[in-house]
């Protein structure tokens, strides 16, 4: 093994063994490219070595065009003339590098698929944004991504921008991986089993090609960087389809594009994420169909204008939900529960089909007007109704014996039901039924205090036996129609 350097006076055959400092073949040596020569090098066969360098100190353009490339480890930090990547770049070190950085060379990769099949700690690292054809990493490989750039794989209509072997461990720090598909059908990635992935930067990608249906494979991920999928197209008719099951852990998910330019729609096709914070980013339409969806949060971006079909979708949240003002709600029969200290804010929208508060000792604050289309369950936890109002299209179960505030008008177009643990204050607290409901109640299975009064107007009113054992003074009551008694 030994380190041939670049020394060509004339010829730009990067394959002539004479081009470079010693002699003999080069197939198991370094081979650095610097200042020692400013001759353009060009590949005119596939290339075997130990390693390529490209210095700094390098001037001429350097091409792979049409050939391959193997070797342990491959750095280029040329600043100056074009370098095109070729057809593949294949790394096998256990612990060795591929790295690309310079901000005055044009790196041409789109027909490069880069291959790194180390098994101990190889590092991939992109000083700026990068764009191969596809990355592989081998079974069992082991990589991180290190690099202030983004690295794009993908483009080409018949490649699967990443593809991951069984068993492997992917680490994305640094910037993050963006994966593009642009053609029909076509898969955003293919993660075999037994596969790590996590890290810190960004994992997402897109379809870039108006009019198409690209897919998002099922993968687990276990970092915390931010999972970004979209359309990212001018179409409506772009779409990006789950076809597998996602769970990013505690990281966020962003469905959507940064900016309102582009258009399209996510589809989970029924599959479920389990998520940290869901996010609904600008332009891109969602259709929910049955799947399960599990997260910390939902949140959206201010001036998103998309429309999210919620189907029979079923949500549990372990934090606050926040609509996103601009978006349209088609709620189905979807359900949504909240299971943790929550703030919900409705920002006049309907999000969902069924409403329940499942969040035992925890609290649950109301930041605006809360619009139910359906039920309103409230099980556990401790609801601080904030003087907001809440409206409700359906039946109104109240059964949860935590530290509850009731201070603001209920519209009810179902029946109101008093769990048997039911507490509160209902200080301010009117319920208005808007059709013929009932009250229900068990004696003795609720307490309020407050000065206020509950007041029940407007509708026929049926009051179950029940309610004759409750002291008038814990609730009084006004009918319309006295002579139910």
């Amino acid at each position: 093994m030994a380190t041939r350097t670049w020394s060509s006076a004339a010829s730009t055959d990067m394959n002539l063994t004479t081009n470079y400092s010693g002699s003999g073949s080069f197939a198991t040596d370094d081979l650095v490219f610097d200042a020692t020569s400013v001759v353009n090098a060009a590949a005119t066969a596939n290339i075997e070595c130990n390693s390529i360098t490209i210095t700094s100190g390098y001037s001429g353009t350097w091409a792979l065009t049409g050939y391959t490339a193997t070797m342990q480890g491959f750095s280029d930090d040329g600043i100056t003339g074009g370098h095109n990547y070729g057809n593949a770049i294949t790394c096998n070190g256990a612990s060795a590098t591929f790295h690309t950085g310079g901000t005055g060379s044009a790196k041409t990769a789109t027909s490069c698929v880069i291959t790194l099949n180390g098994t101990t700690g190889m590092t991939l690292d992109c000083d700026t944004n990068f764009l191969p054809k596809a990355l592989v990493l081998a079974a069992s490989a082991v990589v991180t991504y290190t690099g202030a750039g983004y690295i794009w794989p993908g483009n080409a209509a018949s490649v699967t921008p990443l593809q991951i072997g069984n068993n492997a461990t992917f680490t994305i720090n640094g910037a993050g991986i963006i994966l593009r598909a642009g053609a029909e059908g076509m898969s955003l990635h293919s993660i075999g089993t037994g596969v790590t992935l996590n890290g810190t930067g960004l994992f997402g990608g897109y379809s870039y090609t108006n009019g198409v249906t690209v897919y998002l494979p099922g993968y687990t991920y276990t970092g915390s960087g931010n999972n970004v999928w979209q359309s990212n197209s001018l179409a409506a008719t772009s779409y990006i389809e789950m076809t597998g099951n996602i769970n990013t852990g505690t990281a966020m998910f962003y469905i959507g594009s940064s900016s309102m330019s582009y258009l399209g729609k996510f589809s989970t096709k029924n599959y479920s994420i389990t998520c940290g914070t869901l996010h609904a980013y600008l332009g891109e339409d969602a259709d929910f169909g049955s799947s399960l969806i599990s997260c910390t949060r939902v949140s959206g971006s201010v001036g998103n204008t998309a429309a999210w079909n919620m189907g029979s979708s079923q949500w549990t949240v372990a934090g606050s939900y926040q609509a996103t003002d601009g978006i349209t709600y088609t709620v189905g029969t979807s359900i949504v529960t909240i299971t943790d200290t929550s703030t919900i804010t409705c920002n006049g929208k309907t999000f969902c089909n069924d409403l329940i508060l499942n969040a035992n000792t925890k609290t649950i604050t109301l930041a605006d007007a809360l619009s139910v289309d359906n039920d309103f369950t409230h099980t556990a936890g401790n609801l601080n109704q904030n003087t907001k109002v809440v409206t409700v299209a359906g039946d109104v179960v109240l059964n949860s014996n935590g530290t509850n505030t009731y201070n603001a008008a209920w519209t009810i177009g179902g029946n109101l039901t008093w769990g048997p643990t039911a507490t509160g204050t209902k200080t301010g607290s009117t319920f208005t039924f808007a059709n013929a409901s009932s009250f229900n109640t068990v004696p003795g299975g609720h307490v309020y205090t407050g000065p206020g009064d509950i007041s029940y107007i407007t509708g026929a009113i049926v009051v179950h036996e029940a309610l004759r054992a409750v002291t008038p003074k814990a609730v009084a009551t006004t009918f319309q129609d006295p002579g139910v008694f």
